[in-house]
């Protein structure tokens, strides 16, 4: 259903998006926030955060698979997407702030990952569309090709620059968005000292994953400041662009990040690309909703044909 009521909607594939007679009073873009593309996953039966999800588009938001875990001793117990509200939000400065709720729809994970967990831990978590300013969403940014993003993490590496990561403050007020937003400056940790810290007596097989080359890590500037399970997904920003996201949070040991990989980008890639079509059609449909219903029919099919290109 439309949040509002009065917005007429469409159904295209498994996204629902209202097209006529958009009003609301809490619409924000890109600009109101220093990281205004963050959201926070919350357990609808708990209101518990989850961990922190990033968005791609308006329908969808990039997490790990490991983000979706329940608490529990059970190896594959997973939170479904219909027991998950997600939450974002602006902070603008002003006193009256906006936040936005939706329900999940649906979880995809990478299809490779059971065979590959830690190269294809990537998940999308699509949810009804987030009311955003159409010419400025707040979308996270990240390179668009592996290479890009190899090339940066070995500078992070080498020239250790202070970095962020944007996360929520765990208060008591759980669904206060705009005052839980805060911004953790961090600095780089070296990959040896970090490994040591995680593998103490140096044994190969406790981070089997693990490499200079793809994984960064880091520690809060701030010795007070601790991250928890709750801030896994959470993105670490160099120079205002995303270069991967918390893997691992482990009490008295750096922050792991996972770099994003060539599969995980694909996948970010196809579905904002898809949204963006998306966007560029439901237009026409505004534009030419009093032609014919054959010119409509013949609209929608071509849109169908191109979420097949996406979906190959």
């Amino acid at each position: 259903m439309c949040w509002i009521l009065g917005r007429r909607f469409i159904f295209v594939g498994a996204l629902m998006v209202c097209v006529l007679g958009l009003v609301s009073s809490c619409i924000f873009s890109a600009h109101h926030s220093d990281f205004p593309w963050i959201v926070r996953l919350m357990v609808r039966k708990t209101s518990a955060q989850l961990c922190v999800g990033n968005l791609v588009s308006e329908h969808f938001i990039m997490t790990p698979v490991s983000c979706y875990r329940r608490w529990s001793t059970l190896p594959k117990d997973y939170y479904s997407a219909k027991d998950l509200m997600v939450i974002a939000g602006r902070d603008d400065g002003e006193t009256n702030y906006c936040s936005q709720e939706r329900p999940g729809v649906l979880v995809t994970a990478h299809s490779n990952f059971s065979k590959d967990p830690h190269n294809n831990n990537i998940a999308i978590l699509e949810v009804e569309s987030f009311e955003f300013d159409p010419q400025d969403i707040p979308v996270m940014p990240f390179f668009t090709t592996a290479e890009e993003n190899l090339k940066v993490l070995a500078k992070i590496q080498k020239d250790k620059p202070i970095c962020y990561v944007p996360t929520f403050k765990q208060t008591k007020y759980l669904r206060n968005l705009a005052e839980d937003k805060e911004s953790m400056r961090v600095h780089i940790v070296d990959g040896t000292e970090c490994w040591n810290k995680f593998c103490p007596r140096g044994h190969q097989a406790c981070l089997p994953f693990f490499s200079k080359k793809t994984y960064v890590c880091a520690q809060f500037i701030n010795p007070d400041k601790r991250c928890t399970r709750r801030d896994v997904g959470a993105p670490l920003v160099c120079d205002q662009v995303s270069v991967g996201n918390l893997k691992l949070c482990r009490e008295n040991r750096p922050m792991l990040f996972q770099g994003f990989n060539e599969n995980v980008l694909d996948s970010m890639n196809r579905y904002k690309n898809m949204s963006i079509k998306l966007r560029e059609y439901v237009k026409i449909l505004e534009e030419e909703k009093k032609k014919p219903r054959r010119e409509i029919s013949r609209l929608m099919r071509r849109f169908f044909e191109t979420l097949c290109l996406f979906s190959e």
